[in-house]
């Protein structure tokens, strides 16, 4: 028996297209911990910027999603509750930093004083804001919006 073998080359098209889409593949932000480390500095700025209070977190680890009142989703900080953890810091400025995909942020019962941060307008994700029982001034910025409960 006579067997032929063939031999078979890929289409170059083919070829192309599949280098192409590797590249492209390759070319994709993969999830990493560069944003959560962004996180883990706006928090800090956040501690520094309340006189360096600790809110019990070991700033040891290099993630904020085991620090008390911090909640991560997808290896973001989503969630900032300190409810009565922040001594008052009368006439000082709370800086919120990058945290661009907080959700939830609860600061009540801190007496914290001064301007209303500017830059919690720069989480357009946040949906729940909770700020009684602070002593807060000035304008509430124009990208949040305002509802009120009775």
């Amino acid at each position: 028996m006579n067997h032929r073998t063939m031999r078979v080359f890929p289409n170059s098209s083919m070829t192309i297209l599949s280098v192409l889409l590797t590249t492209l593949l390759l070319s994709l932000p993969l999830p990493s911990t560069q944003d959560l480390n962004a996180d883990r500095a706006a928090l800090l700025s956040l501690r520094s910027s309340v006189g360096g209070r600790t809110f019990c977190w070991d700033i040891r680890h290099t993630s904020p999603c085991n620090w008390a009142g911090v909640k991560c989703d997808n290896n973001r900080v989503t969630a900032l509750r300190l409810p009565a953890s922040l001594s008052p810091a009368p006439s000082r400025t709370v800086f919120f930093g990058n945290l661009t995909r907080l959700r939830t942020m609860s600061l009540c019962l801190n007496a914290l004083a001064g301007s209303l941060p500017l830059d919690l307008t720069t989480s357009s994700d946040l949906r729940h804001l909770y700020l009684q029982g602070n002593r807060f001034s000035g304008k509430y910025p124009r990208a949040c919006s305002v509802s009120q409960t009775s």
